[in-house]
């Protein structure tokens, strides 16, 4: 790793520390008299260089070593469904082009898709397939040689049967080509987004959108582009967007997914909740965070590095994930700053104001497996891009009761125009706002909550987003914990959450979570842990398909001894399945790869030391 020789460096240099503290107290001891000697000056300068690269309570080194099962992913199953990928008899492809032909035959679009209707009652699933390849080719060719948007559907429609080059662009086309998967009988179809790398050999990529449709017969999701239609083997729509993500390119820092007529989700791909997960483990601040950090195991090795004081610093990233699908390699760099206001008042209303905020931002590299669409194989790709992100948090206190408002904001993928890079993009900034209240009875143990949570996602795919204020959901909580932070005894943890999806007063699905954890420390075998979070989507109003998935769920054991002041030792055994979704957070291991309805069972023996 390019790192390492940094941070051999700098366990070089604690231990130089250690060992010019030692020599500088007995010198001090006989020459206190002349003012001090060389080593206490050498000393004194050591420690001053310390204090500046990292905060007073920071370990140098954080080492975690391990063997685990985590799971790797798999290669996925994209199963091409191109004319040429197509069984299908030279008897066959004659009456798909009669259909089509038809089609292209008609005064409006309205009539068009009458055609469609009732002669596609009369073909095979591979002949709609065929007969969408077709129209989606003749529809691309009429791509606005200005890049203009075209709203009116039936316009673009004029546009393919004159072969005008006015036809909108890649939303508009794939709109239109909806309308027609739709009358052949298609379901949950809709349009999503992406950053389009259209050649894995060059760092670039641009703003996309595609469409996907459900086969009833099989429950599975196709996606298509333009004339290319490939099945994503996933019969949940978060998974068909993610191997839809992986097709089109290495890094997508979030999408928009249209399950519905006006209704568009933000969603996360798993590569890039990876992502965001390792960037903000280095570039947050915690009270016992280490200069160095270090994680080798079977599958994954990082080296993480951060330097500075308690408000500032700057920190750098090397992460490998060997998985099925393929290496994922990602490079980090960037700074961070924090701020903290606190303040406590006497005879007011408000007993306690406190604000603190975080930011960071810098540049990454992701190499990565993509699925290249030509070739049918996986390939490896590579972004390189810049992100930033930050939270505000602010919270009032009136007695036990707490009011709290906080606002996070985070893009993964912001390219500049410069190098194969044509012109600057992003997938968008992801900004979120909750603000809620919180009630406290400690004889009790008890704490109850409840609050709202707000993103800017427009209201539908257009050239040029147009972010609205939504409400994603809104939870009510209620908390039972009897652990104390200054005392090493036994204790329960058992939380209950309902998510009222889009809103209480919208209610589209509801969604619970319930979570549990009993640690039990003992005095000579260790600290034994219980665990388990459980989600599930209990109901779903709107019958919308983002819906229609398995949020995860996970129950596991944990055993950890100390051996000393550095080192302590311990095992996990934890079983996991469903996906990582909104509002759940994560829950189970994050990784690159997809997440999925299947059962997974992983273990993990360690070896954890901070020097």
């Amino acid at each position: 790793m390019k790192y390492l020789s940094i941070i051999v460096l700098t366990s070089l240099f604690a231990s130089s520390t250690h060992s010019f503290a030692t020599e500088a107290d007995g010198a001090c001891l006989n020459c206190s008299e002349a003012g001090g000697g060389t080593a206490a000056k050498l000393n004194t300068a050591v420690d001053a260089i310390a204090k500046a690269i990292k905060p007073q309570d920071a370990h140098w080194i954080d080492a975690n070593f391990f063997v685990d099962t985590k799971p790797v992913g798999k290669e996925l199953d994209v199963v091409f469904k191109n004319p040429s990928d197509l069984n299908l008899s030279q008897s066959q492809m004659t009456k798909v082009w009669g259909v089509y032909s038809d089609f292209l035959n008609q005064k409006n679009l309205t009539d068009a898709l009458k055609v469609v209707n009732g002669q596609g009652k009369n073909l095979q699933h591979e002949e709609k397939l065929l007969l969408l390849s077709m129209v989606g080719s003749r529809l691309s060719s009429g791509y606005s040689s200005t890049g203009k948007e075209n709203k009116d559907i039936n316009s673009v429609y004029m546009n393919a049967v004159k072969a005008g080059s006015e036809g909108g662009v890649c939303g508009d086309i794939h709109k239109l080509l909806g309308e027609v998967a739709k009358n052949l009988g298609f379901e949950a179809v809709g349009r999503h987004t992406g950053q389009w790398q259209q050649n894995l050999d060059k760092d670039n990529a641009g703003g996309h959108a595609i469409l996907h449709f459900r086969d009833p017969k099989t429950g599975e999701y196709y996606v298509q582009n333009y004339s290319q239609v490939y099945n994503t083997r996933q019969k949940t729509l978060q998974s068909a967007v993610d191997v839809s993500t992986k097709v089109l390119g290495v890094l997508h820092g979030q999408t928009y997914v249209e399950s519905r007529p006006g209704k568009l989700h933000e969603y996360v791909p798993a590569t890039a909740q990876w992502v965001e997960n390792q960037i903000k483990g280095v570039a947050g601040f915690k009270p016992d965070a280490s200069v160095a950090t270090v994680k080798i195991g079977e599958h994954e090795k990082t080296l993480a590095l951060q330097m500075g004081t308690e408000n500032i610093k700057g920190f750098m990233l090397s992460s490998r994930v060997n998985t099925d699908e393929g290496t994922y390699q990602l490079d980090a760099a960037g700074l961070a700053t924090r701020g903290e206001y606190k303040k406590e008042f006497k005879d007011r209303m408000i007993d306690e104001v406190k604000v603190t905020s975080e930011a960071y931002g810098g540049a990454l590299r992701l190499s990565a497996p993509g699925f290249d669409a030509w070739s049918d194989t996986y390939k490896q790709g590579e972004r390189n891009t810049f992100f930033f992100g930050g939270n505000i948090k602010g919270t009032a206190r009136v007695n036990d009761t707490t009011g709290k408002i906080e606002i996070n904001s985070v893009n993964l993928d912001f390219k500049p125009k410069g190098g194969d890079q044509t012109k600057t993009t992003t997938a968008g900034t992801r900004t979120e706002v909750k603000a809620g209240v919180e009630h406290e009875w400690k004889d009790l143990n008890l704490k109850a909550s409840a609050d709202r949570t707000w993103g800017f996602i427009p209201v539908e795919i257009e050239q040029k987003h147009r972010p609205k204020m939504q409400t994603t959901y809104d939870r009510v909580g209620i908390v039972y914990d009897t652990s104390k932070p200054d005392k090493k005894e036994a204790y329960l943890v058992v939380g209950a959450d309902v998510y009222f999806l889009e809103g209480v007063n919208v209610n589209s699905a509801v969604a619970v979570k319930n979570s549990i954890k009993a640690v039990l420390p003992t005095e000579k075998l260790g600290t034994f842990t219980i665990a388990a979070d459980l989600g599930k989507i209990v109901s779903n109003k709107s019958k919308d398909p983002f819906y229609d998935t398995v949020p995860t769920t996970s129950v596991g054991i944990d055993w950890n001894k100390q051996l000393n002041k550095m080192l302590d030792v311990g095992f996990n055994v934890s079983y996991t399945k469903g996906t990582q979704i909104q509002p759940f957070g994560v829950i189970g291991p994050v990784t690159p790869v997809m997440g999925g309805p299947e059962k997974k069972v992983q273990g993990m023996v360690y070896l954890h030391g901070k020097f």
